[in-house]
C-alpha cells in the first residue's frame, strides 16, 4: 500500500483528494510541490462535491476493512462492505450505485487495479448480489416511491400563488421563495445544485432584448471544462407573469436589505460547497436561513413546502423531488412537440441519449406546458395547439 504523504503536502491538496491518492502520487513523482499539483489535478476530473462524497465513502470502506481485518486491495472486500451496509439498513439496494462507483474510482486511482464491480473476476458476483438486495427490499416492502416528473399544472399553480402573495414577514417571504423556486426551476429545467446556488448576478433581466437569463456556473460530473451556460426565456413566457414574480421577489429582498435590523452578510452563499458562485450574493438566501444544507435537500424541502401551499399531493407510489423539476420540464416540453435540440439547449443537456433515457417521460400535453414552453415552438404549431 502506498505511503501516506506528510501533513504539509496533504494541506496543499484540493478537497476530495485522499491521503492514499497523495501517497500514490508521491511514490510515482516524489514529494514536491509539483507532485502535489499532479495529485490535485488528477482529482479534478470529478466535480468537487463528487470528490468529497467519494472520499467520505472510501474512508468508510477502509474503516470496515480495518474492523474486519481484511485487505482493502482484495476486490472481494467491497462486496462484503456493501452487503454489511445493506444488512444494517443504512443503504437501500437502489442507493448502492454511488458506493460501488466510489470504490471503483479509488481502486483505479489508489491501487491501479481493475474496478471490483465491473472489471474484476468477481464482477458477476456484484451483479447477482445487488439483484438479490433489490429483491429482498421488494419482499420487505422497502421499495421507495418512484420519482416522477413535476406536472406543468403544478408549476403554473405555484406561479399563480406566488403572484397572489404580498409577504409582510420573513416566513411569508420564505413561502414566496419556495413557490418561485418551483416555477423558475421548471421554466429553465434547472438542476437543483445550480438553481439553489444561484448568485444574484446570475439572474439577469435584459429589458432591451426582453429576455430573462439564468446563468449557471457549475462543473458537473466528469465534465472538466468550466461551464457558465445561459438559459434564456422571453418576458412573454407565462404571459409575462414569470418575470413579474422574479421582479417582485427581488423587490421584497431589496426592502429587507434596507432594513437595518438585518446583518448585511446574511445573503452570501457559503464559503464551501459545490457552487462556483460561493461567496457571492445569493439570489435565494434570506435572514431566516441560519444554515444552508446540500442543494438537493434544500430544493426538496422547498418543493414540499410549495406543494403544501398550493394543496398538491403526488399520486400514491410517486414522489416529487428536485430531480422532478428538470424531468417535468423536459417531459412537458416534449409533450407539446418542442424539438429535442431545443430542450437540450434549455436545460444544458449535452447528450440526447441521457435526456431521452433518464428525463423525458410520457405525460399528456396541456395548456400549462404551452404557457411555459410555447416560446420554443413555431407560431403555426402554437395556433393548432390553442385552436
Amino acid at each position: 500500500m502506498p505511503a501516506v504523504r506528510s501533513a504539509a503536502a496533504e494541506s496543499r491538496l484540493q478537497p476530495g483528494v485522499s491521503a492514499l491518492q497523495a501517497g500514490l502520487i508521491a511514490s510515482r513523482y516524489g514529494d514536491s510541490a509539483l507532485a502535489t499539483r499532479v495529485a490535485a489535478l488528477s482529482a479534478t476530473s470529478l466535480a468537487r462535491s463528487t470528490n468529497a462524497s467519494y472520499a467520505q465513502k472510501w474512508k468508510r470502506y477502509l474503516a470496515f476493512c480495518t474492523e474486519q481485518s481484511c485487505d482493502p486491495c482484495d476486490p472481494r472486500c467491497p462486496l462484503l462492505w456493501l452487503t454489511s451496509l445493506h444488512e444494517s439498513g443504512r443503504v437501500a439496494a437502489k442507493s448502492m450505485g454511488p458506493y460501488k462507483t466510489a470504490v471503483n474510482h479509488f481502486f483505479h486511482t489508489v491501487y491501479g487495479l481493475p474496478a471490483p464491480s465491473t472489471e474484476s473476476a468477481f464482477a458477476s458476483d456484484f451483479v447477482r448480489v445487488t439483484k438479490g438486495m433489490r429483491q429482498e427490499d421488494t419482499d420487505k416492502g422497502l421499495v421507495k416511491d418512484e420519482r416522477r416528473p413535476l406536472p406543468a399544472r403544478l408549476a403554473l399553480a405555484a406561479l399563480d400563488a406566488a403572484l397572489a402573495m404580498s409577504p409582510a414577514t420573513l416566513e411569508e417571504l420564505s413561502d414566496l421563495r419556495c413557490l418561485l423556486h418551483v416555477t423558475l426551476g421548471f421554466a429553465f429545467a434547472a438542476r437543483s445544485e445550480t438553481d439553489v446556488s444561484l448568485a444574484l448576478s446570475d439572474v439577469l433581466l435584459d429589458y432591451s432584448a426582453r429576455e430573462l437569463r439564468l446563468r449557471r456556473a457549475m462543473a458537473k460530473g466528469t465534465r472538466t471544462e468550466a461551464t457558465r451556460t445561459a438559459g434564456v426565456i422571453p418576458f412573454s413566457s407565462c404571459d409575462g407573469r414569470l418575470c413579474e414574480a422574479v421582479i417582485r421577489f427581488l423587490a421584497y429582498k431589496e426592502a429587507l436589505r434596507e432594513n437595518n435590523a438585518f446583518q448585511q452578510g446574511w445573503e452570501r452563499l457559503p464559503a464551501s460547497g459545490d457552487a462556483e458562485n460561493r461567496g457571492l450574493l445569493s439570489f435565494w438566501r434570506l435572514p431566516c436561513d441560519k444554515t444552508w444544507n446540500a442543494a438537493s435537500a434544500l430544493s426538496n424541502a422547498w418543493i414540499r413546502r410549495a406543494c403544501a401551499i398550493v394543496g398538491a399531493v403526488p399520486p400514491p407510489g410517486e414522489l416529487w423531488s428536485s430531480h422532478s423539476m428538470r424531468s417535468g420540464a423536459a417531459s412537458s416540453a416534449a409533450s407539446i412537440g418542442v424539438p429535442i435540440y431545443q430542450i437540450m439547449l434549455l436545460g444544458g443537456w449535452k447528450s440526447d441519449k441521457s435526456l431521452l433515457e433518464c428525463y423525458i417521460k410520457q405525460v399528456s400535453p396541456c395548456t400549462a406546458a404551452l404557457a411555459f414552453f410555447g416560446h420554443l415552438l413555431p407560431a403555426s404549431i402554437i395556433g393548432r395547439l390553442t385552436s
